[in-house]
C-alpha cells in the first residue's frame, strides 16, 4: 500500500512540473528546476553569443601568433584569454611572449568585448565586434613596462 501511494505523489509531482521526465520544458519556467530548458552544446548564452573556447589568427603580427579566448556561458565577460606568440623587447629583437595570459576577465556589452587587464609592469588589452555565432573581429596588445610589446595585433576569430 505505501509503495503504490509513494507512486501515485512521484506521477502527481510529475504531471505538476510539465509530465516531462526528459527535461523538456514545463510549466512557465521552462525546466523542472525552474530555469529555461536549453539545448546543451549550443547555448548561445544571455546575448545570443555562442559560448565556448574560440580560436583567432592574428593578421598583422609575426607569422603563427595566435589568440585564444573562452565566452563564458553566460554570454557576459571573455575569459581565458591566451596570446601564444612573439613581442618586439627594447633591448632589440623578438621573444616568444611567456606572460599572455591576462589574470581577468574583459566585459562583454551587447556584440563587443573591451577591457585592460593589468599586472605589476604587464598591461593586456582585448577589443572585439562579434558578428553574429561564428565570426569576431578585433585587437589585442601586451605591454611590458617599457621593455616589450606586441604592439596593437588584429585578429579575426571563429569557434575553435
Amino acid at each position: 500500500m505505501i509503495i503504490r501511494h509513494t507512486s501515485i505523489v512521484l506521477l502527481l509531482a510529475l504531471a505538476a512540473c510539465g509530465g516531462a521526465a526528459d527535461g523538456a520544458a514545463g510549466g512557465a519556467a521552462g525546466g523542472h528546476d525552474g530555469r529555461a530548458a536549453t539545448d546543451a552544446g549550443s547555448d548561445p548564452g544571455a546575448s545570443g553569443l555562442r559560448t565556448g573556447r574560440w580560436r583567432a589568427a592574428v593578421t598583422n603580427g609575426f607569422k603563427g601568433d595566435s589568440l585564444f579566448f573562452t565566452v563564458a556561458p553566460d554570454g557576459k565577460r571573455v575569459t581565458d584569454v591566451e596570446f601564444r606568440g612573439y613581442w618586439r623587447c627594447r633591448e632589440g629583437g623578438t621573444k616568444l611572449m611567456d606572460t599572455g595570459h591576462p589574470p581577468g576577465e574583459f566585459p562583454i556589452t551587447g556584440d563587443s568585448v573591451s577591457g585592460e587587464q593589468r599586472a605589476p609592469y604587464l598591461l593586456w588589452t582585448l577589443r572585439g565586434r562579434f558578428a553574429g555565432r561564428d565570426s569576431a573581429t578585433g585587437t589585442f596588445r601586451t605591454e611590458y613596462h617599457t621593455e616589450c610589446d606586441t604592439y596593437k595585433l588584429t585578429w579575426v576569430g571563429e569557434p575553435a
